[in-house]
């Protein structure tokens, strides 16, 4: 698979970039189906020399959204267990659920939550409930408050919460918490000894630390508390090692066969690896089930990365060449190494493969004009995108996108009837929209959502007669820290002030400023969220950012 050769100059890549990067530590495993290729640790736990030891292939690191990858397997071994149904309303199985919204309650199912298509919010609290009741109490009490972004099964949307909902799932039908049940039924199993959820169980084995990087140089990072929450153990909780995740990926290399048993049926792996739904981007990116679908010069991929504090993690699979690649880390400056470690395996391998397979292509439309352009004008926000335009032309075939600080309109060509892609020539890079909605059964009604560059964004109405008085602005200067400690934002000091008639809004976790947007009397668009000041209040000690609404107050 991988000569001697290959071996050593891979190893002397990541050496050499983890010393480029100032990173402590790093971990690699290559894996095919049925061994492990090559394994290896570089560097330390710690950048403190009085708590450090060496990287080995069995030290544990946190590893963030891969954990969502395992979450998947359970769910699926549940699924053939027959205690769950992919396509059944989740209300079958958590009767008392509710969602912001009462058809979405009643329609959300599992494949909804496990494809990122429930509609639910991105969410991000690492912090929180250690109680195993935890992740109930949060999908009773936290997910009713959570806006949808969209209803279920309308578009491709991130979400860690749903994912927590599917964990949930699985907590009843599976009679245990879910740590108990990723235990039995994926971790045991694969002999997967070091891998698991309990921060104080993670301390009886080596274990990587965070880091901080500052003017001084990486150390690790004390201020912060130790990220943990129940509730979001399915999404992002999980410790493994790379050998851990070397046995995981052999399971779903072998069409869910481990040491001679039929773990998960070859037609339960192959489902978790057919697109579910469409991220509208150029290269073919897609979404399974828990898995992060692509392609490798025509080869399928097939993986899942994760991010949480510092640790970062990549695990990746070329199913069809019988490979995997795990990479582990404890600082984020590696993650600009990871693709081209990534790409040295991948190569090594595939000059002995199989020839690459055909990337699938939507053929533009017959007509030298794509037709229903004019349902995709209008404004829309994301929180990734900010507030977006989109217009058209009746000479032209094309969509024109505006957005603030891109110096002017990008026309956006048709690759397809619901997908445009053109260059920034601000910043050099694709913008790409994919038009939701954009088929003839939906008549001629505005579509209602676009995805900007792999993110969903929702169409906003503007009042034409609001007119943004600057001078009114003065009142809001000052500085507000966030009083909900339940969402990562609320640890956020912003600090906001007045240039040119322009509202700036520098954030303190972020060390950035950013222009916030007038959008209404007291309310503006900051970082895609709403920021809205209360009405008729001449010296407001308080607003609110976002939805879920994080109250933010003044200080001093």
């Amino acid at each position: 698979m991988i000569d001697a050769e290959s071996r050593s100059k891979l190893g002397a890549f990541v050496r050499e970039q983890r010393e480029r990067h100032g990173t402590p530590g790093v971990s690699l495993a290559v894996v095919s189906a049925d061994r492990v290729v090559y394994a290896c640790g570089f560097g330390v736990t710690s950048a403190d020399p009085a708590q450090s030891v060496a990287v080995t292939p069995e030290t544990l690191f946190r590893v963030g959204s891969t954990t969502k990858a395992m979450t998947g397997t359970l769910l699926m071994r549940l699924v053939e267990a027959e205690k769950l149904s992919l396509d059944e309303p989740v209300v079958t199985y958590l009767p008392w659920l509710t969602l912001s919204d009462n058809d979405a309650t009643a329609r959300v199912t599992l494949r909804h939550l496990m494809s990122h298509q429930s509609g639910l919010p991105w969410g991000a609290g690492f912090f929180g409930d250690r109680d195993p009741s935890g992740l109930e109490t949060y999908v009773r009490t936290q997910v009713p408050l959570m806006p949808l972004i969209a209803p279920p099964g309308v578009l491709f949307s991130y979400s860690n919460i749903g994912v927590n909902v599917s964990g949930c799932v699985a907590e009843a039908v599976g009679g245990a918490p879910f740590a108990e049940l990723m235990y039995t039924w994926v971790f045991e199993p694969l002999g997967m000894e070091r891998t698991l959820f309990d921060p104080l169980r993670a301390m009886a084995f080596p274990l990587a630390q965070a880091h901080a990087r500052t003017e001084a140089g990486v150390r690790v990072q004390r201020e912060e508390p130790w990220a943990e929450n129940v509730a979001y153990r399915p999404s992002a909780m999980a410790y493994s090692t790379v050998l851990d995740t070397a046995r995981f990926a052999r399971l779903h290399l072998n069409q869910g066969k481990w040491d001679g048993q039929q773990l998960l049926s070859a037609e339960s792996v192959a489902e978790m690896q057919k697109t579910q739904v469409d991220e509208y981007q150029t290269d073919g990116r897609t979404v399974g089930l828990n898995f992060a679908l692509s392609y490798y010069r025509g080869h399928r991929r097939v993986g899942h990365g994760g991010g949480i504090a510092s640790f970062g993690s990549v695990f990746t699979m070329l199913p069809d060449a019988g490979v995997a690649v795990a990479i582990q880390f404890n600082e984020n400056g590696f993650w600009q190494a990871t693709e081209e470690i990534v790409r040295q395996v991948f190569d090594a391998v595939l000059q002995h493969s199989s020839p690459a397979c055909a990337v699938p292509t939507v053929p533009l439309p017959p007509e030298p004009k794509v037709r229903d352009r004019e349902r995709c004008a209008g404004t829309f926000l994301g929180p990734r995108s900010g507030l977006v335009v989109l217009s058209v032309n009746d000479d032209e075939n094309s969509i024109r996108l505006s957005r603030r600080g891109t110096g002017g309109d990008v026309p956006l060509l048709p690759l397809r009837r619901d997908l445009y892609a053109g260059r920034n020539l601000l910043t050099g890079e694709e913008e790409v929209v994919g038009c939701i909605g954009l088929t003839e059964r939906h008549g001629a009604e505005p579509i209602t959502h676009i995805m900007l560059n792999g993110a969903p964004c929702v169409r906003v109405e503007p009042d034409p007669a609001f007119a943004a008085d600057p001078h009114a602005w003065h009142a809001y200067i000052g500085e507000f820290r966030g009083a909900d400690e339940t969402y990562p934002s609320g640890f956020d000091r912003l600090t906001l002030r007045c240039e040119n008639d322009i509202l700036r809004v520098f954030s303190l976790n972020r060390a950035r400023e950013e222009e916030a947007i007038p959008w209404e009397e007291g309310c503006f668009v900051y970082r895609g969220r709403f920021l809205r000041f209360p009405k008729d209040d001449p010296a407001p000690m308080s607003f609110t950012l976002g939805d879920p609404v994080v109250r933010y107050e003044r200080l001093g």
